[in-house]
């Protein structure tokens, strides 16, 4: 076969290849009810895995939700928090994954929102809540690094409150890199190996198709398959986190013991600051659907023991919480509006506590 023939076909099978792409976005497209977009809003932190980009909003949008995210230039999610002052409101720092972050709903309807509607209530004087999901990361070691650095200070808040989904927190835990430990050996530093800010989208180099709207928008196809293998069981991601999973329940310890000490960690960081802890075990969705789940079966519960000997503000968001399958997206997995508020009623009486001890004069 000459030169000039082949090179004419392998133009002719690339371009066939180009057309097909092209036909399959715009047949996805067709039976999606709206575009697909992930929402460009994590960065990488000098403390945390990840953090958040200051002073961007974005919109998501999945088969089941459209809403925007607004990330105010302090780095946490919107609505901003007035700056701490002598007889101002009480202030309580929400921290945690997607749940506290609010994934998958608007500002308003967050979980730390909701919340501070409650407290209004209950303490009959104003409380100012702060959204502080994916701030510092998204588990616990995470959190612990956060709340022994100068950032976490700053936010001067008078309690902290850690939402926890153990589905994920442990093996987050047992993925990171910990640097620059302390005496306790736990990191004043944590590090993702897998890069989770710029790989979900963050700060750093924007790829080339990014930087380019027309060609930005044609991501359907991809997020349509990525979902479809996922569902038949072919994603490699989910395989090896069902891998991860089959050895930390081979381990005989009720805890893994980088979580259990990432917990302690957190307990004493926020004892070191005077500032009143509380906890929220998030539960998911299957388990509430009547669907076994080992993993979560065992290490969801033990969570909530272990924290319990430790803590007496300890709330499991789960069916004792009135908890069910239908406060959460059925395809995404976080919780509705409705979960929120759930969430925000059932949190609200230890809350009310934290703050109950805190003067409201001291600045």
């Amino acid at each position: 076969m000459s030169g000039p023939t082949l090179s004419r076909r392998l133009l002719a099978l690339g371009l066939s290849a180009v057309l097909s792409l092209l036909l399959l976005e715009v047949a996805s497209r067709a039976v999606m009810e709206r575009r697909l977009h992930r929402p460009r809003i994590y960065a990488t932190s000098p403390v945390s895995s990840f953090t958040l980009l200051p002073g961007v909003e974005e919109r998501h949008t999945s088969w089941e939700f459209d809403v925007t995210y607004r990330i105010v230039p302090e780095g946490y999610r919107a609505p901003a928090a007035p700056r701490r002052a002598s007889g101002g409101p009480a202030r309580l720092l929400v921290l945690g994954d997607s749940f506290a972050f609010g994934m998958g709903v608007e500002d308003g309807e967050t979980v730390s929102s909701r919340l501070g509607v409650e407290l209004d209530g209950r303490l009959g004087r104003p409380t100012t809540t702060i959204n502080g999901g994916f701030l510092a990361g998204k588990s616990p070691d995470d959190a612990f690094a956060f709340l022994v650095s100068e950032p976490a200070a700053e936010l001067a808040p008078d309690a902290v409150l850690l939402l926890l989904f153990p589905g994920n927190d442990l093996l987050d835990v047992e993925e990171h890199v910990w640097e620059s430990l302390d005496d306790r050996g736990l990191p004043r530093r944590v590090r993702s190996p897998t890069d989770f800010a710029n790989r979900l989208g963050g700060r750093g180099p924007v790829p080339w198709h990014r930087s380019r709207p027309w060609l930005d928008g044609f991501g359907t196809l991809q997020l349509v398959m990525r979902a479809r293998f996922a569902t038949a069981g072919l994603d490699r991601w989910l395989k090896e986190k069902r891998a991860r999973e089959a050895e930390l329940l081979a381990d005989p310890a009720p805890l893994p013991a980088r979580f259990a000490a990432s917990l302690e960690g957190v307990v004493a960081a926020c004892a070191e600051r005077g500032w009143p802890l509380a906890f929220g075990v998030v539960d998911h969705r299957s388990r509430l659907a009547g669907e076994a789940m080992p993993f979560l079966d065992r290490f969801l519960p033990a969570t909530v023991a272990w924290l319990r000997e430790r803590s007496p503000a300890v709330v499991a968001l789960d069916r004792s919480a009135g908890f069910s399958a239908d406060d959460y997206w059925p395809e995404d997995g976080h919780w509705r509006p409705a979960g929120h508020a759930r969430a925000a009623r059932a949190l609200a009486p230890v809350a009310e506590e934290l703050l109950l001890g805190t003067d409201p004069e001291d600045p």
